[in-house]
C-alpha cells in the first residue's frame, strides 16, 4: 500500500505543475507574435547557437510535460519502498 504523500511534497509538486501551466499559457498566448525562426539553444555566450521554425517552442512545454510526469510517477514507488522499510 502506498504511503500518504506529506503535505509539503504535494505543495511542490503542485507549485510545480502551475509553473509549467503558466509557461505554457504564456507560449501560447504570444505565440502568433514569434518570428517564424525562433533560437532553441544557446551557446556559454548566451547567444543564439540553433535555429528552428515556430512550433519547435513547444518542445519545451512538451518536454516538460514529460519529465514532470516521470519525475512524480517515480515518487510512488519510492513512497512504497520506504513504507515497506519502515
Amino acid at each position: 500500500m502506498v504511503s500518504a504523500m506529506p503535505l509539503w511534497i504535494l505543495l511542490i509538486n503542485l507549485a510545480a505543475f502551475a509553473l509549467y501551466v503558466a509557461s505554457t499559457v504564456l507560449v501560447g498566448v504570444n505565440y502568433p507574435q514569434l518570428p517564424e525562426r525562433v533560437p532553441i539553444h544557446f551557446g556559454i555566450k548566451g547567444e543564439p547557437d540553433s535555429w528552428g521554425s515556430r512550433p519547435m517552442i513547444w518542445m519545451l512545454p512538451i518536454f516538460g510535460l514529460v519529465e514532470f510526469g516521470v519525475l512524480f510517477g517515480v515518487s510512488f514507488p519510492a513512497r512504497e519502498a520506504q513504507s515497506m522499510l519502515a
